[in-house]
């Protein structure tokens, strides 16, 4: 077992490092794409058993790269075992795009410039070519293996929310890899809606007629306004029920000397709980509609708004005892570390595979710290151990 788990140290690091520095941000992934099909050519996987959907065809942002799904046959003793999957990330949020890793220490990875790092997922896709790698350098028996790599996840999960779930071929053991410590197994995450309210006011010249306009930015104030005193703004707490909510973007006018006629608002609500998710959004709408009817003209005309998701994952929460679970509860106690599971107010991968295609997944780190900022870095040491997890993983022990 000790053999099996032993892995390059320096190929590993030496690749995390190197795909560190392809950009690839969300809807831009084929560069990175195209890297990690070429290593896994080179491991021995065939052309054919590597495949693209058409994700990127219904994604926020159109693009010319899908969710890519690679496929390795099982061999020896486990190769009519149940089919496990290893899942990642391909993309990066903007802010690292244009990143140059360097080596600060013998234990972490950081940017040289005024970037992020892009080891959220870097790290991830890393980890686990360096697991398929080693498990098949080695000749290791193991189980069918699904490996699923998606796209556009830092811009809402899209590539995850429209994946071509029958392309998984219904892995019995699904392991989702981020940002983190590889000994924190995420088995339940924050549900989230994403929406857009068009704000639609009465213009006229500020200057002269004030009164026969009816600001959108008035409706947009006294909404807010509402919303914040009720406290269903930031962290909020109604009786029992918890969850956040933020004003993303506020976007109007072009004039001083125009009453505002036209405001577009986006926001997030998000809550482990559907209902109470569903009453925030409800709660929200309402706010901007009663606003819109209360902010009238000299005529009495008031504004109306337009209010609509764009974008929408699940909450989900697996058992503990799931199969899941306890592949990664062994990996860990081979590599004698200790295993925290964990609930999260992020959005994941496994939101949409669990709770959208009924692949339950797991979620461990990859050794990505501080992620979506310039202080990011990746910590070596658990970026190994997560090669050594999924190593476990993927031999089937």
């Amino acid at each position: 077992m000790k053999k099996l788990l032993k892995i390059d140290k320096t190929a590993a690091v030496n690749l995390v490092t190197e795909l560190i520095a392809i950009p690839g941000g969300p809807g831009d992934e084929a560069k990175i794409a195209a890297r990690i099909r070429q290593e896994l050519i080179a491991l021995g996987v065939s052309p054919r058993s590597i495949r693209f959907d058409k994700a990127n065809q219904s994604t926020v942002l159109k693009s010319s790269t899908g969710n890519m799904v690679a496929y390795l046959p099982g061999l020896g003793k486990f190769r009519n075992a149940p089919r496990r999957m290893l899942s990642t990330h391909m993309d990066t949020v903007p802010l690292c795009v244009g990143a140059v890793p360097k080596r600060q220490s013998k234990t972490r990875i950081t940017a040289a410039g005024n970037t992020g790092l892009g080891a959220d997922n870097r790290s991830g896709c890393g980890s686990i070519l360096t697991a398929v790698r080693e498990l098949t350098e080695a000749a290791w028996d193991h189980p069918p293996l699904t490996l699923l790599f998606t796209v556009q996840e830092e811009v809402g999960l899209q590539g995850a929310q429209n994946l071509d779930a029958s392309m998984l071929r219904e892995p019995e053991v699904s392991i989702n890899v981020d940002g983190g410590d590889p000994c924190e197994m995420v088995y339940a995450a924050i549900g989230g809606r994403q929406w857009r309210t068009t704000i639609h006011g009465i213009a006229s010249h500020a200057g002269c007629h004030p009164e026969d306009g009816a600001s959108a930015a008035t409706i947009f104030a006294k909404a807010q306004a509402r919303l914040t005193a009720d406290g269903w703004h930031g962290q909020v707490k109604q009786g029992r029920n918890r969850g956040t909510a933020n004003i993303g973007s506020v976007r109007g006018g072009a004039a001083t000397n125009v009453v505002m006629d036209e405001l577009v608002v986006t926001g997030e609500c998000r809550s482990h709980s559907k209902p109470f998710l569903d009453r925030m959004m409800r709660t929200y709408e309402r706010a901007f509609e009663d606003s819109a009817k209360q902010t009238k003209n000299a005529a009495g005309k008031c504004g109306h708004i337009e209010f609509e998701v764009t974008n929408a994952y699940p909450s989900f929460r697996m058992s503990k005892t799931h199969p899941s679970v306890k592949a990664v509860e062994r990996a860990l106690a081979t590599l004698e570390l200790t295993p925290r599971l964990r609930q999260i107010d992020g959005g994941l991968d496994a939101n949409c595979l669990t709770g959208v295609h009924g692949t339950p997944a797991i979620t461990i780190g990859a050794g990505a710290h501080d992620i979506h900022t310039v202080n990011e870095y990746l910590d070596i040491p658990e970026y190994l151990d997560a090669c050594r997890v999924l190593l476990h993983v993927a031999s089937g022990r």
